[in-house]
């Protein structure tokens, strides 16, 4: 679920595409590490090798999520910016570069070294502040 040229608007060229940072795979692989030196220490001392297929939840919970990282795009093109997302089911949220009234950041200690942060927009149609995590 790429963004393609067909997608364009005639006379749009896109700009940049971006996706999260890595650091939102922090957590599957960590869980992914737990559950691996856990089932391992279970399975060596209960010695039932099989108790280790239990392992395959949380390796589809990584699958998971890099998937779904994969398929969350920031579009920037000459005319609008787009968040597209979705898996299975696609999502899209397009603001035309005309109709933002600001763009914000917000980055904390950690990610200003790691190099992570959010970005959002004020559009002119809505109160509501669009964040892009």
């Amino acid at each position: 679920m790429s963004f393609t040229k067909n997608q364009l608007l005639p006379g749009e060229s896109i700009v940049l595409i971006a996706h999260q940072h890595a650091l939102v795979l922090l957590k599957p692989i960590l869980v992914n590490v737990v559950a691996a030196m856990v089932l391992v220490g279970i399975s060596v001392v209960l010695n039932n090798y099989p108790f280790l297929l239990f392992y395959l939840v949380p390796l589809a919970y990584l699958c998971w999520e890099i998937s779904v990282r994969k398929n969350r795009e920031y579009v920037i093109t000459n005319r609008r910016v787009v968040k597209q997302e979705g898996v299975v089911a696609v999502s899209s949220f397009d603001a035309p570069l005309d109709k933002i009234n600001n763009v914000f950041h917000e980055q904390s200690a950690l990610g200003r070294i790691l190099g992570f942060g959010d970005v959002g927009l004020d559009r002119s149609s809505s109160a509501v502040r669009t964040v892009f995590y």
